[in-house]
């Protein structure tokens, strides 16, 4: 709090010349009120008592009458002095006779002049003792000088504490504005505000670091939220005490920690991230229970380039999603390559929302056939050409598309490119008995994709039958999640359901025999490692797992004659691959459908088989 020269706070200064002020126009107005009221009603009481005197004077004798006069001014004490006049000639009470003096008033004095009621030229003039008045106003000035002194006393001592506890508020709101109400550490607030104080700093130097904990959301679902709570203020509790001396910590939001290392020597980027590293290493108790949590690290520092502490967070920032690329408990550091990288990525993203928007995507399909050649179904597959840099490959776009949440819209666009192209292959008179689209995990959570895809396919003439939709082996395992519902229920509107990548997940055999899926994908990587034994084997047990369950088996990636021996020799029903035909145009395919000749089917009594022959 403020104070002036003499020690006395500012706003106690202050509030007493309010007091002062105040009491001094309460002080002035109750003078001004009490004579004005205290001479009017003295006055009232002069002229009763003038009119009585008058009655009983004017009949006396001449020489009596200043004795009656003495004898009133005796009795009442409100009177100063009586003059009794007739005509211009006056006596006193004491029997001076003095020309008619003039009767006026003031707050001091006070003059009444009665006149007889009998005799026209016969007047009495009062002049008044106003020391009751003043004797009255006194009193009163101290009633109100005590009431004030004592009302300000009151105020003093209660607003003393008020101040008192007004200062524990501001300063519980002002920790409030910069701590995280959870941990106790900085917030993102606070955090900047230490960021740009650091770059003020001649010279600079320092390092900023986002830790991210790695699966803290499983945390939170298999434990609930109290457990993932004190997860956080363990792990902020730790964090502080690796930092105490040259770092402040501050919780950045959920799961998410930044650090400020500054000090001279600065320590080296291995000696900071082994820091954290450090504080990550013993499992954490949280509610009786041992929770080994760990955490990805992007570091970047403060150098000159650095401008402000939006520009350095942001860096830390791109440094810690290169940590989680990178797999868990990672560290990366900022370069300009991760800059670079982040923003051609956003470029991208912005691009693949426009193409969307205005359908410039298109759809290639490439060809399945069956062991005795035939036409099989297409996979339709999403192509993007962008206007600058060309094709986009799909392991490129499609997770784009996936992280920006645009690949709901990428499907239907595929969906609606595969009805119209399929309608138009009929009607050219080549026989595609179905075309398979691909079904993300995303879109499986989607609860209007039945009706989406019912839609699409109705418009265009067509039936579910038509299509076979593939999904993921991880996405259709996955019992916590929505998609082997979704799954039961495109499979009951009569859509042909495929499992795809299979072999790449944690498949449970008891799933398979109850999954509405008629086609079974085995991985590409399956058929690359044909070459040995070990690899023959697994693709082998799978074919056979296939047949078991009744489901047709489709080799993806077949690109070698050797390849598509082996399976047809081992009864795989339908290869996919560059072997039999790439990815193309739809008016591509009825000159691939011209040219091509199938593969013979295996003999009785030996596996060989004569090479597949395709364009």
């Amino acid at each position: 709090m403020p104070t002036n020269a003499t020690g006395v706070p500012s706003t106690e200064k202050g509030h007493w010349l309010q007091f002062s002020v105040t009491t001094a126009v309460a002080g002035l107005l109750l003078c001004l009120i009490n004579l004005h009221f205290g001479m009017v009603e003295l006055s009232r009481q002069a002229e009763g008592i003038g009119h009585a005197l008058l009655e009983r004077v004017t009949p006396v004798a001449e020489s009596e009458r200043p004795g009656s006069l003495r004898d009133a001014l005796a009795h009442y004490d409100t009177l100063s002095t009586l003059t009794l006049c007739r005509g211009v000639t006056c006596s006193r009470e004491t029997g001076q006779v003095v020309p008619r003096p003039s009767c006026t008033s003031s707050p001091w004095d006070s003059c009444v002049e009665v006149r007889s009621t009998t005799e026209a030229d016969v007047s009495l003039q009062l002049r008044l003792n106003a020391a009751s008045v003043y004797e009255d106003l006194g009193r009163d000035l101290s009633v109100l000088l005590g009431a004030q002194l004592v009302g300000m006393m009151v105020w003093l001592l209660s607003s003393r504490r008020q101040r008192h506890q007004l200062r524990e508020t501001e300063q519980r709101l002002r920790r409030a504005a910069s701590s995280d109400p959870l941990t106790g550490l900085l917030n993102r607030g606070a955090f900047d505000e230490i960021i740009e104080e650091a770059l003020q700093q001649q010279p600079r130097d320092g390092w900023i670091l986002y830790l991210d904990l790695d699966g803290f959301k499983s945390i939170n679902d298999q434990h609930g939220h109290p457990v993932g709570d004190a997860v956080i203020v363990a792990v902020g509790g730790r964090l502080r005490n690796a930092f105490r001396n040259d770092g402040q910590v501050a919780r950045l939001g959920g799961d998410e920690f930044g650090i400020l290392v500054t000090g001279s020597p600065l320590r080296s980027f291995d000696a900071v991230v082994k820091s954290v590293f450090d504080a990550l290493e013993a499992p954490v108790a949280a509610h009786r229970l041992f929770l080994k949590v760990g955490g990805s690290v992007g570091v970047a520092r403060l150098d000159a380039e650095v401008v402000s502490a939006s520009e350095a967070q942001r860096r830390a920032d791109i440094a810690m999603y290169e940590a989680k690329r990178r797999g868990r408990h990672q560290a990366a550091a900022f370069d300009t390559s991760l800059d670079q990288a982040r923003q051609q990525d956003y470029r991208l993203r912005m691009d693949l929302r426009s193409a969307l928007a205005r359908d410039e995507l298109h759809v290639a399909y490439q060809p399945l056939v069956t062991a005795s050649g035939q036409l099989h179904s297409l996979e339709a597959l999403a192509r993007w050409t962008h206007p600058t840099l060309g094709p986009i490959p799909p392991d490129v776009f499609i997770p784009l598309a996936e992280s920006s949440g645009l690949i709901g819209a990428l499907g239907l666009s595929v969906m609606a490119h595969a009805c119209r192209d399929l309608v138009a292959l009929r009607r050219q008179g080549i026989a595609v008995p179905t075309v398979a689209i691909n079904l993300s995990a995303q879109q499986l959570a989607d609860p209007l994709l039945t009706q989406h895809l019912l839609t699409h396919v109705r418009a265009a003439g067509l039936t579910p039958a038509d299509l076979e939709l593939e999904i993921t082996e991880s996405a259709i395992m996955n019992t916590d999640s929505h998609a082997p519902d979704q799954v039961e229920r495109l499979s009951a509107e009569g859509f042909e359901m495929a499992i795809d990548d299979f072999g790449t997940g944690y498949s449970s055999f008891a799933r398979l025999q109850t999954l509405p899926a008629r086609t079974l994908k085995l991985d590409r990587s399956f058929i690359r490692g044909l070459d040995s034994p070990h690899g023959q084997l697994l693709a082998r047990t799978m074919l056979d797992l296939g047949r078991q369950l009744g489901m047709i088996c489709v080799a993806e990636g077949v690109e070698t004659q050797a390849q598509a021996q082996w399976l047809l020799g081992h009864r795989c029903e339908v290869l996919q691959g560059y072997l039999i035909g790439k990815p193309m145009p739809m008016a591509a395919l009825a000159q691939w459908a011209r040219e091509r000749r199938a593969p013979p089917p295996p003999s009785a009594t030996s596996t060989a088989v004569s090479p597949v022959a395709v364009d």
